[in-house]
């Protein structure tokens, strides 16, 4: 029998008619089986999590260890939202210090870190992962951030999108997304390479790659080494810098 796991209804967004995934209610029809592909998966995480429990003993405080990853967690997922923050930002911010960066990204880190912390402790309470955690969890997030005015504490009614400036190009944001995926796939493989090696690589044409490596420079995830007309030359730095510590 095959498995769905939910159907598209037509709805009017912007103007425009999008299809939006509505998920079927849980437990799903037919169950989940735990059997071949699946059950070697659920098996490596839970040794994976076993090995994270047995290094823990040896940590001399654990709490410490769980403070910074808290924070650390918090900067990577509001950088998501494209708020631009670091650890050393959030930190500085939390001693009262001057900062480097807009005093309203740090303020957004900060909320998420409250977030998990009162999440943290609604399950040390005992509540199990259910609406009201979410719910209460989503409400320290937004209650005196940007998302203020967005409904804190409740699910949204409207569909969301990724990428796009309305419904209508969406699709075109996601083939950027798919080639740039790709040219960084070609540097990985190649550290250091030109456009046209790139091209040679993805089969993509010159100005998509170019856009490709122009958003990955700007990310900070290519360089590059030397300009010119055609030889423009990048590299994946972070990874040579990985391969030449001795």
């Amino acid at each position: 029998m095959e498995r769905r796991t939910g159907s598209y209804t037509d709805t009017i967004v912007a103007g425009e008619r999008v299809p939006a995934f509505v998920p079927h209610a849980l437990p799903p029809v037919p169950p989940v089986l735990l059997d071949g592909v699946l059950a070697e998966r659920l098996e490596a995480a839970t040794l994976a999590l076993g090995r994270l429990d047995g290094i823990s003993v040896l940590l001399p405080d654990v709490g410490l260890f769980l403070y910074t990853c808290v924070r650390k967690e918090a900067v990577l997922s509001s950088a998501i939202e494209g708020t631009i923050s670091s650890l050393s930002d959030l930190l500085l911010f939390e001693r009262d210090e001057r900062l480097g960066v807009p005093l309203a990204d740090v303020t957004e880190v900060s909320h998420c870190v409250a977030a998990l912390d009162h999440a943290t402790e609604m399950q040390r309470r005992g509540l199990p992962i259910a609406n009201r955690l979410l719910r209460e969890t989503h409400r320290t997030l937004l209650s005196h951030s940007r998302g203020a005015g967005k409904a804190p504490g409740e699910y949204r009614r409207s569909q969301n999108w990724l990428g796009g400036t309305r419904p209508g190009n969406i699709a075109a944001a996601g083939r950027r997304t798919g080639s740039t995926l790709r040219v960084f796939d070609a540097l990985r493989e190649q550290p250091i390479l030109t456009i046209a090696d790139a091209c040679r690589a993805t089969s993509l044409t010159f100005p998509t790659v170019f856009a490709a490596m122009h958003l990955l420079t700007s990310l900070k995830i290519a360089a590059e080494l030397r300009r010119g007309r055609r030889a423009r030359l990048f590299c994946y730095h972070d990874y040579l810098r990985l391969l030449q510590q001795e």
